[in-house]
C-alpha cells in the first residue's frame, strides 16, 4: 500500500524515486566497498601466513631420502644377513635400501667418512681405539654380540707362545676380525710368531679343513653358515684363546660370551665341555648428515629385527646402549629414554614425519599470525570510522568561520556549505555497529547549523533537514 502526501509530517516531502535511485547505488557502492575490504584483509593475511609457512619449512631439516646406503661386510656373513634384514624392513615403510659389501668393519667405519653417500654401517666394537673418525660418528644402538670363533687342526690357542711360523686365517684387510684378532696376538706377544693370512668366510673355512692353514678366525654370529659347517667337521676343534677374563678387562669393548656344553648342537656335543670365548658387540653407526627421520626409523625396526641370540644368553638384550664405542647418538638416547613419539607409534612413517615436520612450524606461526589476525578487525573499525570522523574536519573549519563571519551573506554562504556537507554525509553508509556515530555526526552537523542560524536570525531548515535524513535512511 502507496504513502500518500498528507500521510508525512507537516514540512516533509515524499522522498522522490531519484533520492531512492541515489541510495541504492550508495548503498551498493557500499557493500561493493566493505566487500573489498574483507577480501584485501583476507588475502593480506593469507599472504603473509604462506610467507611465515615458507620460511619456516625451509629452515626445517630437509625431508627424510626414500633411499640409503649400508656399508655391510662379506657375501654370506653376520652383517650381509642383518642388512638384509634392515632392507626388508625399510621397504615395507617406503624406504628402498642399497647394500654396500665391504672387507668388514674398518672399511665401513672408512666409507662413513669418506663416501658421502654412505650414512649407516654396522661397525664391530673396538674399531675406535685407533681414533678413526671418533669425533663424528655416533652410535644408535648395539646388535648383537658377536663371539669370536677360533677353529683349530693343531692344538689349542694357547699354546701358540711353543710354536713359530703358524698360518691364522683372520680375514681379509679392512675386516673387523682381522683388526681383533691382531690385536690380541700383540698384547699376548704373539704377533711376530704368527702369520696371518688373507682368507675369511668359506674360503678361509675350506682352507682350514684342507689343512693349508692351522687356525680360522671369525666375529660372526653362531648362525653363519662357514661356522655350522666348522662345527660339525671331522677333526676341526672350536678352541678358545685363553686368559679370556683377562682380555675382557683390557679390552673395554669385548665381553665374555659363556657357551656351556652341548649348547651348539647336543646330539654332537659341540662343544664337550663348557667355554668361555670373546665376544664383541655389532653397533649400527652413523654419520653427522644421516637425517633424524631415518635415525627414527632404524631405531624402531632394530626392535623388530633383533633380539639377541638365546644360545649365547643375550635374547632380549638387544638393541641395547650399551657395549657401544662410539658416542650414542642424540636421537637414540632420546628414543631410549622415552621410546618412539606418539606420531610415529601410530601413523606411518611418512606421514608421521609430515606431521612432526609441522608441528615444529605451529608455534611460531601461531605465534606471528595471531597479531595479524587481530589486524583484520582493527583496519576495518578504522576504515568504518574514518568515513565518519573525516567529515568533522569540514565542519570544524565552517565552525571557526562562522565565528569569523561579519554579515549575513557570508553566514548564508556557510549554511550552504552545511547544506551541501550534510547531503554528502548522507551517502556515506557504514556497517549497523557505526550506525550511531554516522548518526552522531549527522546531529552535529544540524546542531552546527542551528547555532549559526540563531546568530543571525537565518531560516534554519536543520530541523527538518535532519529528521530528512533519518527518514530517507
Amino acid at each position: 500500500m502507496q504513502r500518500s502526501q498528507r500521510d508525512f509530517p507537516d514540512g516533509m516531502q515524499r522522498p522522490s524515486s531519484t533520492s531512492n535511485r541515489t541510495a541504492d547505488v550508495a548503498r551498493s557502492t557500499f557493500i561493493v566497498n566493505l566487500t573489498s575490504l574483507r577480501l584485501q584483509v583476507f588475502i593480506f593475511t593469507a599472504v603473509a601466513a604462506a610467507l611465515i609457512l615458507g620460511v619456516g619449512w625451509s629452515l626445517l631439516d630437509p625431508a627424510p631420502p626414500r633411499a640409503v646406503r649400508i656399508a655391510t661386510g662379506v657375501p654370506g656373513g653376520f652383517y650381509d644377513a642383518l642388512g638384509k634384514r634392515y632392507r626388508a624392513a625399510l621397504r615395507k615403510s617406503g624406504v628402498a635400501v642399497e647394500l654396500v659389501e665391504t672387507s668388514g668393519s674398518v672399511e665401513n667405519v672408512r666409507l662413513l667418512l669418506e663416501d658421502n653417500d654412505i650414512d649407516i654401517a654396522f661397525v664391530q666394537g673396538g674399531i675406535t681405539r685407533r681414533g678413526t673418525g671418533a669425533g663424528t660418528l655416533r652410535t644408535l644402538a648395539s646388535l648383537a654380540i658377536e663371539p669370536l670363533w677360533i677353529f683349530s687342526k693343531t692344538g689349542e690357542f694357547d699354546k701358540l707362545e711353543a710354536r713359530n711360523g703358524v698360518r691364522i686365517a683372520a680375514g681379509p684387510m679392512g675386516s673387523g676380525t682381522r683388526d681383533l684378532v691382531t690385536h690380541i696376538l700383540s698384547i699376548l706377544g704373539l704377533r711376530e710368531r704368527v702369520v696371518l693370512v688373507d682368507l675369511g668366510g668359506k674360503a678361509a673355512a675350506n682352507a682350514l679343513m684342507a689343512g693349508d692353514i692351522d687356525y680360522a678366525a671369525f666375529v660372526t654370529s653362531p648362525k653363519t653358515a662357514w661356522v655350522q659347517q666348522l662345527l660339525v667337521a671331522p677333526g676341526i676343534s672350536l678352541t678358545e684363546p685363553g686368559y679370556t677374563a683377562s682380555l675382557v678387562r683390557v679390552l673395554p669393548f669385548a665381553t665374555e660370551v659363556q657357551l656351556p656344553a652341548r649348547v651348539l648342537d647336543f646330539q654332537r656335543r659341540i662343544p664337550r665341555e663348557g667355554l668361555t670365548v670373546l665376544g664383541v658387540a655389532t653397533s649400527l653407526v652413523v654419520t653427522p648428515s644421516a637425517h633424524p627421520a631415518i635415525k627414527h626409523l632404524l631405531l624402531a625396526k632394530s626392535h623388530e629385527i633383533v633380539d639377541g641370540e638365546a644360545i649365547l644368553g643375550t635374547r632380549g638384550q638387544f638393541p641395547s646402549r650399551q657395549l657401544i664405542d662410539f658416542p650414542l647418538d642424540e636421537e637414540a638416547m632420546r628414543y631410549f629414554q622415552h621410546g618412539p613419539t606418539p606420531v610415529r607409534r601410530y601413523l606411518p612413517y611418512w606421514l608421521a614425519n609430515l606431521v612432526e615436520r609441522f608441528w615444529f612450524l605451529v608455534v611460531p606461526i601461531l605465534t606471528l599470525l595471531i597479531p595479524l589476525l587481530g589486524f583484520g578487525p582493527t583496519a576495518f573499525d578504522w576504515s568504518m570510522r574514518r568515513r565518519i570522523y573525516r567529515w568533522y574536519r569540514e565542519l570544524a573549519d565552517i565552525e571557526t568561520a562562522a565565528d569569523r563571519a561579519d554579515s549575513r551573506d557570508d553566514t548564508e554562504s556557510l549554511i550552504d556549505r552545511l547544506d551541501a556537507l550534510q547531503e554528502r554525509v548522507k551517502q556515506v553508509h557504514v556497517s549497523l555497529a557505526f550506525r550511531r556515530e554516522l548518526y552522531a555526526l549527522r546531529a552535529h552537523i544540524a546542531f552546527v547549523r542551528q547555532t549559526i542560524a540563531r546568530r543571525w536570525r537565518v531560516e534554519d531548515p536543520g530541523e527538518t533537514h535532519l529528521v530528512e535524513d533519518i527518514v530517507s535512511d
